[in-house]
């Protein structure tokens, strides 16, 4: 060892210490092998303290101080689209494209051809194929769109003819899509695997949601080694992207409030505050997945019929003007607030079929499904009513509100659920 390198190693042992080691921090956008992906929890002592919070407020008025509160929650107002850029995380799919750079760059530079394909599986509603479509233009791949329905269900097993020419990288987004519950929806999605997972296409991507990919598991021997995952969005990782929208106002002040007791919602305008309860929450009913949550947090949110005025949002500076504070109130309150059905196992199968195939047309599902039209027809107008569906240009999915409430109920049915 030469004397420089000693004076280096010498410095670093004696002039750090365990205080002053610099942590890095964590990613908000990860990708991790299937396998590690986690889901976000309430711990048990925060359980226990709602619920004995809950009990006292029975038999005890505690004192509020000068905690103030809301009017009736009918008087006030949802949250306006022109203040969603700072009261909700901003949703950056190219983030997505740089974590997943991150996990597949040594697989793009390995020439081993027994490695050809690589798996990246997403939650519902979660942005998965998004991602892979922006990655895949990043990185000059061809897209590989899914077969026609009527292809699938036909028994033919032709491959899509967009799949690229040898040696050239592909991506398909949406594996869910190449294969429908059925005696003929299997054999497209047969010969891609074994033709990929072989090798015999070149180099591909493959996205999957992740109800489909518990599906093609049970039919399929696939690989295991190389599948992919978004990890989950924690109450720190919410809380950073909400903390960077919020910052944007730099003219106004925003004060979050709960509106069942006036207290201040912490953590989102301070690093040196706690984070809330409710964050953990929010990150646990939606088992971590990034926009359901920023959808259920926009919900939660409320203003009073005076902030809506434009002159007491002022967002832009004014002369003569100093920082306007705007109060904004949020519901606490996370419970199964869908209607599920309880006896009706018709129902329940169109739950699942939907969700596994992530969304079908109605003439599709009527096709497959083991029962009559009409009897289709009556259960998905009926879920419809329910608010458990919805029909976008004749394609009927689960809405996303619903998503978690209907996979409990079908893990509670002892049906295939998926594992993110």
């Amino acid at each position: 060892m030469s004397k420089k390198n000693k004076s280096s190693f010498s410095e670093d042992k004696f002039n750090s210490s365990p205080e002053k080691e610099i942590i890095p921090e964590k990613e908000i956008w990860e990708y991790v092998s299937f396998d590690s992906f986690k889901v976000p929890t309430v711990p048990a002592s925060s359980a226990a303290a709602d619920l004995w919070s809950s009990f006292k407020l029975i038999f005890k008025r505690e004192d509020k101080g000068e905690e103030i509160y809301p009017g009736s929650e009918e008087e006030l107002y949802s949250l306006p689209s022109r203040l969603e850029e700072f009261l909700l995380p901003i949703i950056d799919f190219e983030d997505g494209t740089k974590a997943l750079d991150n996990v597949l760059s040594n697989w793009l530079e390995n020439p081993d051809t027994g490695n050809s394909v690589v798996y990246i599986v997403g939650q519902p509603y979660s942005g998965n194929s998004e991602i892979l479509k922006k990655w895949a233009k990043n990185n000059d791949s061809t897209i590989i769109e899914p077969p026609d329905y009527d292809k699938i269900l036909s028994g033919s097993d032709k491959l899509p003819e967009s799949f690229p020419e040898s040696g050239k990288l592909w991506v398909l987004p949406n594996l869910e899509k190449f294969f429908l519950r059925h005696v003929n929806g299997l054999k497209i999605i047969r010969k891609f695997l074994e033709l990929a997972e072989t090798g015999k296409i070149g180099k591909g991507v493959v996205g999957c949601q992740s109800f489909g990919w518990s599906y093609l598991n049970l039919i399929f021997r696939l690989s295991k080694k190389n599948v992919f995952t978004l990890q989950a969005f924690d109450n720190e990782k919410f809380i950073k992207l909400l903390s960077k929208s919020v910052q944007r106002a730099r003219y106004t002040k925003f004060k979050f409030l709960n509106m069942s007791n006036g207290k201040k919602i912490t953590g989102i305008s301070s690093n040196e505050e706690p984070i809330d309860p409710f964050f953990t929450k929010l990150a646990s009913f939606c088992r971590g997945n990034l926009l359901m949550q920023v959808n259920l947090w926009k919900e939660k949110l409320r203003l009073e019929n005076e902030n809506l005025k434009v002159e007491k949002i002022d967002l832009e500076k004014s002369k003569g003007k100093i920082i306007n504070e705007t109060i904004v109130w949020m519901s606490s309150e996370i419970s199964e607030s869908v209607n599920l059905p309880s006896t009706d196992e018709d129902l329940v199968i169109i739950l699942h079929v939907l969700l596994l195939h992530d969304g079908l047309p109605e003439d599709i599902l009527y096709k497959i499904l083991p029962f009559s039209k009409p009897v289709c027809r009556s259960g998905l107008s009926y879920l419809l009513g329910l608010g458990l569906v919805k029909n976008l240009e004749g394609k009927c999915f689960v809405v996303e509100s619903a998503c978690y409430s209907v996979r409990k109920m079908l893990f509670e049915r002892d049906y295939l659920v998926d594992k993110l």
